[in-house]
């Protein structure tokens, strides 16, 4: 049987698609996980085998430097302050329409080999084909690798709001005390 670890992004997008029809096809969701001719199984077989597919949650995998996903290298951008405007813009733009694989090409970036057989990275949707990059990572990147730069991203986010909450606070605060000096000239 297959482990939900080993699903590629499309495939774990099917898994979430069964599992949300509250009228799911089981044999379905079993060929999913590459259990043919579940429907000659006995039934407490297939009631066992059913539970233990869902069952299976995702894990994370630690975080790598670099990504080989179908013979092409890709490096992981973990620092925000290293991204440029476009992928800023695109960021903002694939988060509206939430797509995992469009996200991830943000930050994964392909590298090409150098006549020293060293990595160069490439720059954002410069030299390559930002499209393909994409269909790479929906058909060949592994969930337990894209829940790991997920994870990454959430954490990161959770301890950055208190940060920017406090940033905006006092940000507002400056606001309302030149806002109360203009008032208080005015009157004056």
């Amino acid at each position: 049987m297959k482990n939900i670890n080993d699903f590629t992004i499309k495939e774990y997008k099917e898994y979430v698609d069964i599992l949300e029809d509250k009228d799911h096809n089981p044999f379905e969701l079993l060929k999913l996980f590459g259990i043919e001719n579940a429907d000659k199984l006995k039934p407490n077989e297939f009631e066992k085998l059913y539970l233990e597919v869902l069952e299976q949650r995702v894990t994370a995998e630690p975080i790598k430097e670099f990504y080989n996903i179908n013979g092409k290298r890709y490096k992981f951008v973990s620092q925000i302050k290293d991204i440029n405007a476009a992928q800023y813009i695109d960021y903002q733009s694939y988060m509206k329409n939430f797509s995992d694989e469009k996200i991830l090409s943000i930050f994964l970036l392909p590298t090409k080999k150098t006549i020293f057989n060293k990595d160069k990275v490439l720059p954002y949707n410069d030299g390559y084909d930002i499209l393909e990059v994409q269909e790479n990572l929906l058909n060949n990147m592994k969930m337990k690798d894209a829940y790991a730069i997920s994870d990454f991203f959430l954490i990161l986010s959770m301890r950055l709001t208190p940060i920017f909450q406090g940033y905006l606070e006092a940000l507002t605060m400056e606001n309302q005390r030149k806002k109360n000096k203009k008032v208080g000239k005015k009157t004056k």
